[in-house]
């Protein structure tokens, strides 16, 4: 019903979706990684998660590294695809229709039951040990390593977060660091100098596939093929 209503407001508002923004489904369960801008990357869910897909894409000169300007510039054209009207600006429809259309599982609440397409749903969430990862409450905090945050339960993870490097409910929105409910492209590039910071955690102005952290559904679908191995 909310996709149906999405589509509606924005054909009122004239705000067709480009093809590089439809959304693909593989057949069968699959895996979802989200971009740090934002962008969902979906994968079979017997395939190599696709977090090296964006990163392929992201690393332009394929050096096997992502330097500050190829991840700025990858932000820059995923922000061409949710500039629907090019006027500069990411508005509140096109949020929404980023929410509902081009990547729909990130809206919150949202899980098997209103994701589901005939044979295709979310891996993690049709796995009956995706939440093997333990929790750490109350004190047993106290027995995490220094310096590393605590694993935290999928069940409670919103939006995007079980799905991006740095668990971001809703990258896009995200980006709007005024509130103004518009996004321009300089604060969407702020975002990314951001995020590419946090990431680059040896400060040496490049991410390496290596570098770069498990996103929670990366970490659950290794734990299901290390199960399958043995």
């Amino acid at each position: 019903m909310r996709r149906a209503w999405a589509v509606v407001v924005l054909a009122a508002f004239g705000i067709a979706m480009p093809a590089a923004a439809q959304t693909k489904w593989p057949s069968g369960s699959y895996n979802l990684f989200i971009s740090p801008c934002g962008e969902p990357f979906r994968a079979d869910a017997a395939k190599p998660y696709p977090v090296v897909t964006w990163f392929a894409q992201a690393d332009t000169n394929h050096d096997g590294a992502i330097e500050r300007a190829e991840f700025r510039a990858d932000a820059k054209r995923f922000f061409g695809v949710l500039d629907a009207d090019h006027n500069g600006v990411i508005s509140d429809i096109e949020v929404q229709r980023y929410e509902h259309q081009i990547a729909p599982e990130i809206l919150d609440g949202l899980r098997v039951s209103e994701i589901t397409r005939p044979g295709v749903v979310l891996a993690q969430f049709v796995d009956p040990n995706y939440d093997h990862i333990p929790t750490v409450r109350g004190d047993d905090a106290s027995r995490v390593p220094e310096g590393q945050p605590p694993p935290v339960d999928p069940a409670d993870m919103q939006g995007a977060a079980p799905f991006n490097l740095l668990a971001e409910p809703e990258p896009v929105t995200s980006s709007d660091t005024d509130f103004d409910g518009r996004i321009t492209l300089a604060e969407f590039l702020g975002a990314a100098d951001r995020r590419f910071d946090e990431l680059d955690r040896n400060h040496d102005g490049k991410l390496t596939l290596s570098e770069l952290p498990q996103t929670v559904q990366q970490k659950l679908a290794e734990e299901r093929r290390s199960r399958h191995r043995g």
